[in-house]
């Protein structure tokens, strides 16, 4: 049953190719991010250096948690950011033939309604038995 879906979702989910003008506008939001990233990488190197200048135990175990927790938001972005520029990488450099993608969407349908069919005969061959 997961074959047929995954050659649909194949289809509906294929990387398609962009102008010159999406691309450059795609190329500008992703470098925009890089420079946010960067911002809040250096804003995270100056809160580890106050971190580390505090004397109190309990202000510095505080300071600590909140700390990791933007390192973790971060390390979430960063993923998200590198998730997007292969999108990008791929979309750029896309030369495939738009008929395997028709042609995945046709053979998932056939497949879909064979599994479907052979799941019929089985219940109803189950009831007639029993």
């Amino acid at each position: 049953m997961a074959f047929p879906l995954d050659l649909i979702q194949d289809y509906f989910y294929r990387p398609r190719p962009r102008s010159a003008q999406e691309i450059a506008e795609r190329k500008v939001l992703l470098r925009r991010k890089c420079e946010e990233l960067m911002g809040f990488v250096r804003v995270l190197e100056q809160s580890r250096e106050n971190l580390e200048e505090k004397k109190n135990f309990f202000s510095k175990w505080k300071a600590g948690r909140t700390h990791g927790k933007k390192e973790n938001e971060l390390k979430k972005e960063l993923v998200m950011l590198e998730q997007e520029f292969e999108i990008f990488e791929v979309e750029t450099q896309l030369s495939s033939n738009p008929v395997w993608a028709l042609l995945k969407l046709l053979l998932g349908c056939f497949a879909f309604l064979l599994s479907f069919i052979l799941l019929i005969q089985i219940v109803f061959y189950k009831l007639v038995v029993k």
